[in-house]
């Protein structure tokens, strides 16, 4: 699939890998409308972008909806002696950023608060790339893993980091579905249809 200028952009200002990206563009890209998305954890937006990008690629009739909802309350990122509070300037790039794709929502507030007024069964993908530590993370994947379609696609970052939280909490959860680890240190699962 050839991505689109933006695309590179996108790249700049992401904290996940070029690679890694171009699998998320290529798993929404190919997607039926309507598209609804969720990533949790956005930083300055660049995966935002990505999956924005992707939505806009996929066939379909315009009036059907391309949404990619972004939660994140912006206070704390994982850092190696515990949390670190987020500078107020990763918020403002975020907005600025992505001020061209009315296909992102921002929702700012805790990954699970937002989960818990979604449907179940509604999102075709999400991606996990908020807290990392292993607590956190199992939060997500029990808060979050109902609200994906059967067939969806549930996927996160960082799965070799440091400290293991994520591949733990993935591996623990998912210990019965087969994960795939489409680029670089992405995970993926796909749910099952039944």
């Amino acid at each position: 699939m050839t991505l689109p200028p933006e695309f590179e952009f996108a790249v700049s200002i992401s904290q996940t890998h070029r690679e890694a990206l171009a699998w998320l563009y290529d798993a929404v890209a190919s997607m039926q409308l309507p598209i609804y998305v969720v990533e949790v954890g956005s930083w300055e937006g660049g995966s935002a972008i990505v999956l924005a990008l992707a939505s806009r690629a996929t066939d379909g009739p315009s009036y059907l909806s391309r949404e990619i909802h972004c939660v994140d309350d912006f206070s704390f990122r994982d850092g190696k002696e515990g949390p670190i509070p987020v500078p107020p300037s990763v918020r403002l790039n975020f907005l600025r950023n992505t001020s061209a794709y009315p296909e992102i929502f921002l929702h700012e507030e805790g990954s699970p608060a937002f989960a818990c007024r979604m449907p179940a069964r509604c999102a075709d993908l999400i991606y996990i790339d908020g807290r990392h530590d292993y607590a956190s993370m199992i939060l997500d994947i029990r808060t979050w893993w109902p609200k994906i379609k059967p067939g969806g696609i549930f996927c996160g970052h960082d799965y070799g980091g440091e400290p293991d939280g994520v591949g733990r909490a993935v591996r623990e959860h998912f210990y019965s579905l087969p994960i795939t680890f489409p680029k670089g240190d992405l995970w993926a699962v796909q749910k099952p249809m039944n």
